[in-house]
């Protein structure tokens, strides 16, 4: 189920935002996760719910082979965990396969509410969801999958964009608002940060320009591990990583974006990762230490001057929509 985020930007990849959500809604249902119920517009209520998640799925290259559409979402996942696939666990597959006569029905559900697309294969986009249900993440993977999406679509380790800064916005704010299923409110209203939780009794948490985390704590209540909501519930007792927070109301937790760095160690930390491409550090260089985009080094070089020397082009022009000038100078 944590692999249910990660479908949704595939997915949002190949059809755009307005294509995905023809097929499926973008609110809470406030019912049961595996409930067979539709929306107001006859639709998955999210793409977190079982029908919802089905859907999604279904719209994953239609057009392959039903072992090359694995194959692309496990290409994606490579990307997304630099190189790192999870593993498949075929014994587990055939057991849910054949045993999962609730997302069978569930998929008659949608193929009779016209919900799925007109020429879909129900039989195999249902195997197709299975499959994605199957595939074992150990923590390295998830968390380094789930840093691509707090990195906006950039997997931190080889720094290739993914999925866009849009479509990972989508998904994080599916994820704060619909993650947790039944507690998804009560969660975002204490720990206030996106997570995605499974019945394996894994959460996956994304701090936005921050960090991506993997736990497991088996032990379930309500479908959703006990210790990791615990442990959600300290960590945001403990960091100032509320959406809804503002730093100076809280004082007594640690915000590690708030950098008490000196102003020379600040502008030489902006200027490097311009020069490397690490735009969520250029990012907090801007907003949190409210650096000058235009500041420059001893030879009057700019973050812009170093991007566009050492071709970071997905930097130069994240620097130019946030107000660099080409009109700058280096001493040369």
């Amino acid at each position: 189920e944590c692999a249910q985020p990660f479908i949704y930007c595939i997915a949002q990849a190949l059809h755009g935002e307005d294509g995905v959500h023809a097929y499926v809604g973008r609110e809470a249902s406030g019912r049961l996760n595996h409930e067979m119920e539709l929306n107001w517009e006859n639709k998955p209520h999210n793409p977190y719910v079982t029908s919802g998640a089905i859907t999604v799925t279904s719209l994953i290259r239609p057009d392959l082979q039903d072992s090359d559409r694995f194959a692309y979402i496990n290409d994606m996942f490579k990307k997304m965990t630099a190189g790192k696939a999870p593993t498949f666990a075929n014994t587990t597959y055939l057991e849910v396969r054949d045993a999962a006569l609730h997302e069978h029905a569930v998929g008659y559900m949608l193929k009779e509410e016209k919900v799925l697309m007109p020429d879909s294969d129900l039989r195999k986009d249902l195997d197709l969801y299975f499959q994605t249900l199957c595939m074992e993440w150990d923590g390295d993977n998830l968390s380094i999958a789930a840093a691509t999406l707090a990195n906006g679509g950039v997997c931190p380790i080889t720094g290739e964009r993914v999925f866009s800064a849009t479509h990972v916005r989508n998904c994080l704010s599916m994820m704060a608002t619909c993650g947790m299923k039944g507690q998804s409110g009560e969660f975002v209203f204490s720990a206030g940060f996106p997570a995605k939780c499974s019945k394996t009794g894994i959460v996956c948490i994304v701090i936005p320009g921050v960090l991506g985390m993997a736990i497991q704590a088996p032990p379930l209540v309500d479908n959703v591990s006990a210790r990791g909501l615990e442990f959600c519930k300290n960590f945001a007792k403990q960091f100032n990583f509320h959406a809804y927070a503002e730093a100076s109301s809280a004082v007594d937790k640690i915000d590690p974006r708030q950098y008490k760095g000196t102003a020379h160690s600040n502008i030489s930390e902006l200027l490097y990762a311009a020069s490397t491409g690490d735009i969520s550090t250029v990012k907090h260089a801007l907003i949190y230490q409210k650096l000058d985009v235009n500041v420059s080094d001893y030879d009057n070089r700019t973050a812009l001057h170093l991007a566009a020397a050492e071709g970071k082009v997905d930097m130069v022009k994240f620097l130019l929509d946030v107000g660099a000038s080409c009109d700058k100078k280096d001493r040369w």
